[in-house]
């Protein structure tokens, strides 16, 4: 099966036909497609053997491609109220990014100062606080909130015990429950003792030091809290999205290569963006870095600081 595509005068496109055949061939790809395409002389071919185009129109990715243009729900939605509904999310959105923005510029963590200790052992410490994480009961948002309290907290200059890193993990992780989960979550010091076997004394002598080093400010906004705000401005809220989502997995699997990776000091908005970038790029969504996300952040795909992280995330992936 061939098909060809190529403007005439009736097909006035605004993107030139290298444009265009960048973002259908990654859609394709991203979407397990057997099409193989080619561009020459402004006209773009798509080939494939009869057999896999079949066995692919079957297929469950093929479902998941056409699912949101076949959507009945989006379709009985008026398109005034699908913009309506747009403008509302935007401004919640802006507002919250705004507050992320602050955070940032208050809290920017140096590098410069971190213990290069830790920096060696940054898988174990990233392992050690998953496991800790699951045994309080705590959520994946919070584990990372208190992945970044380490991180202030290792970059701070103060004088830090090294090798008793996993007993200031566990102190990071129980302050960042009581800043984000409601008192019921809290995990109670009897349980934490049992599960960490560190003595009640030096856990609130810990609690203490550790409050000391951040300034008794243990806000914290980690990269999956931005993400969900990203995606949350790309719609991901909406029923239709949850059936299919095909990134959010990835995406949770990523920022954990990146926590495990020696590379601290990046800002949550830009680890987020670059992360987004990464895998929608790979799953075949154009465009990978969308306008509404480029006008909310002021983030552009080929600017240099994101287009580094983003090189930086991908050589991860191949890891």
């Amino acid at each position: 099966m061939v098909f060809t595509l190529h403007k005439s005068k009736q097909n006035r496109s605004e993107q030139p036909s290298a444009r265009i055949f960048e973002a259908v061939s990654l859609l394709l790809a991203g979407n397990a497609s057997p099409f193989a395409m080619h561009l020459f002389d402004q006209t773009i071919t798509l080939e494939a053997a009869s057999p896999q185009l079949t066995a692919w129109l079957r297929s469950a990715a093929f479902n998941d491609f056409v699912h949101i243009q076949q959507s009945q729900q989006l379709k009985r939605i008026s398109l005034d109220l699908l913009l309506s509904e747009d403008v509302a999310i935007a401004a919640r959105c802006i507002e919250a990014f705004s507050a992320v923005k602050r955070y940032e510029q208050v809290f920017s963590i140096n590098p410069a100062l971190c213990n290069q200790a830790l920096l060696a052992q940054r898988p174990q410490i990233v392992a050690l606080a998953l496991k800790y994480g699951a045994a309080f009961g705590l959520k994946d948002d919070t584990i990372y909130d208190a992945l970044q309290l380490f991180d202030r907290v290792s970059c701070s200059g103060g004088h830090i015990n090294v090798a008793a890193w996993p007993l200031m993990l566990c102190s990071c992780l129980l302050l960042a429950a009581r800043q984000v989960e409601a008192p019921a979550m809290w995990p109670p010091l009897e349980q934490v003792t049992l599960l960490t076997g560190f003595g009640t004394d030096v856990m609130v002598a810990m609690e203490r030091n550790v409050l000391l080093w951040l300034g008794h400010d243990i806000s914290t906004i980690s990269p999956m809290r931005v993400i969900q705000l990203y995606l949350e401005r790309l719609g991901h809220y909406l029923p239709d999205f949850k059936g299919i989502d095909r990134i959010t997995k990835d995406l949770q699997t990523l920022v954990l290569k990146v926590a495990c990776s020696p590379v601290v000091g990046l800002r949550p908005s830009l680890v987020g963006a670059a992360a987004l970038v990464v895998v929608r790029r790979a799953r075949g969504m154009v465009p990978a870095w969308p306008s509404v996300l480029q006008t909310m952040t002021d983030y552009a795909s080929n600017d240099g600081e994101l287009a580094a992280c983003v090189m930086h995330m991908e050589a991860l992936m191949q890891q």
